[in-house]
């Protein structure tokens, strides 16, 4: 999916063609595709295009044109099929909010990337006035449009605020860029019917809002929709790796009476098992946006979703032999940690009795916050710096690295406050580079089947210095 948009330069409501190019050298000369595409204001002249036929596992670089001008060549990569002995970097997991700088910079730097994922909330729907103050947008006088989301052209130009920035533009043009939303990109925490800051007296309908949110995603995301919004989708990586997305959103804004009782809903759980049922993947990624692991010390609370929900992805896990990561976004913390589903079993020494592992990644600008990780389950957390996990996949381990970058001062949420220095870009104050720290993998387990768990006795702590950008990678081994 190749997304660009064009910038009229007026009110114009007449088509404009664009002319695509896909090649697989970056200079153009062996073109695979040519074609033209028609946009308008209808789509607020964004531009999406599928294309089926493409080889796997390739890399492609593609540019459009339009109006006498042609955009910055961009890259992207296919996944590929069959035998497949590694995918480095087979995805960047990550949370936006607010403005973006020097972890997206960081990403868009790196060649090494098969896909970028991004775990929901894109986009904060809050005013520039009260609500969170300082902590989501009081700051930014520039913040357009200033007040909260509601009619479709209220979204569309929080997108395009967004999409101005360089480095943010600069991660979708270098990679593929994979989406499944949260509730931000709607409203916040949705109900059916309606959500905690929606007020149909002053803001309309529901359902309307609903609508016109979904609308302008439809255009500024490439991102592939099905009907009433359904978003979510499974992506194979050749025989190493299904990623699997779910929406925790979709109970709320598209209901079905049958979905009581059921966290994803019923249409979508169903989706679930089946992929567990049918993936014959070496791992199976479960990207969601809410704490699925139980987090409580006794290890039988303290996760968003229900015991009956997460027993039930669990048991089919475990029955088909799965080796399940689960990546979360949301939270705002970093955090490794155990699956585990009867404490009883589990020895949080060794692992051993663990069903899969949870992997949940840290905020890019948006407050961090905390919880109570002293359970054994636990292996690192940290909620006070920001950060993106960058998980590379082998037939014989699975590996996150948790890039960090100590807390953005505030002057460094403009672009023009980062500055180029030796060793790589860093915001005025002094963040820079240091040398990664490797932590030793877990010990080999024989069997495809057996419990794949984190190896214990490991467990890194942040030095003093808040100025460093920090790396502190977690493996886990078959």
């Amino acid at each position: 999916m190749l997304w660009t948009r064009v910038t009229t330069g007026g009110d114009s409501t007449d088509p404009v063609s664009v002319f695509l190019e896909v090649s697989t050298d970056p200079s153009m000369r062996r073109r695979r595709v040519a074609e033209y595409v028609t946009t308008d204001a209808e789509r607020d002249h964004t531009v999406r295009v599928d294309l089926a036929a493409l080889e796997p596992g390739t890399t492609y670089y593609y540019r459009f044109s339009a109006l006498g001008r042609t955009s910055p060549i961009g890259r992207t990569k296919t996944a590929p099929v069959g035998r497949t002995r590694e995918v480095p970097g087979v995805r960047v997991v990550l949370q936006l909010g607010l403005r973006v700088l020097l972890c997206l910079r960081m990403m868009a730097r790196r060649a090494d990337l098969d896909a970028v994922v991004h775990l929901g909330d894109y986009l904060y729907e809050y005013s520039a006035f009260v609500e969170y103050g300082e902590v989501y947008g009081g700051f930014r006088e520039d913040l357009d449009p200033p007040g909260q989301l509601v009619s479709l052209d209220d979204y569309r130009r929080r997108y395009a605020f967004y999409r101005r920035d360089p480095d943010l533009q600069l991660v979708h043009r270098q990679n593929p860029f994979i989406h499944v939303w949260d509730d931000h990109e709607f409203a916040c925490d949705p109900f059916v019917g309606g959500a905690a800051n929606h007020f149909p007296e002053t803001q309309g309908p529901w359902a309307d809002r609903v609508a016109n949110a979904l609308a302008a995603y439809s255009e500024w995301m490439p991102t592939r929709l099905g009907a009433e919004g359904r978003i979510f989708r499974h992506f194979a990586y050749g025989d190493l790796a299904e990623l699997a997305l779910v929406d925790r959103q979709r109970p709320y804004l598209w209901p079905s009476e049958d979905d009581a009782g059921e966290h994803l809903g019923a249409e979508q759980q169903q989706w679930l098992d089946d992929r567990l049922d049918e993936s014959t993947a070496r791992w199976f990624v479960l990207g969601q946006g809410t704490t699925f692991a139980p987090h409580s010390p006794d290890m039988l609370g303290g996760s968003s979703w229900d015991a009956v929900s997460r027993a039930r992805v669990l048991e089919r896990a475990t029955s088909n032999g799965r080796n399940l990561i689960v990546v979360t976004g949301d939270i705002h913390r970093a955090e490794a940690l155990d699956i585990v589903a009867d404490p009883s079993a589990y020895d949080g020494a060794t692992g051993a009795g663990s069903v899969g592992v949870e992997f949940s990644t840290g905020s890019i600008t948006s407050p961090g916050g905390s919880t109570d990780t002293s359970g054994p389950q636990f292996h690192w957390a940290d909620g006070s710096h920001r950060t993106f996990l960058l998980l590379t996949l082998t037939p014989e381990l699975a590996q996150a690295d948790f890039i960090v970058a100590a807390a953005v001062p505030r002057r460094a949420l403009a672009p023009r406050a980062v500055v180029p220095r030796r060793g790589g870009l860093a915001p005025r104050g002094g963040v820079r580079r240091r040398r990664s720290r490797r932590l030793e993998p877990a010990a080999v387990r024989a069997a495809r089947a057996a419990s794949v768990s984190l190896r214990r006795g490991l467990r890194p702590s942040f030095v003093s210095d808040s100025k460093r950008i920090k790396r502190r990678t977690v493996t886990r081994a078959l």
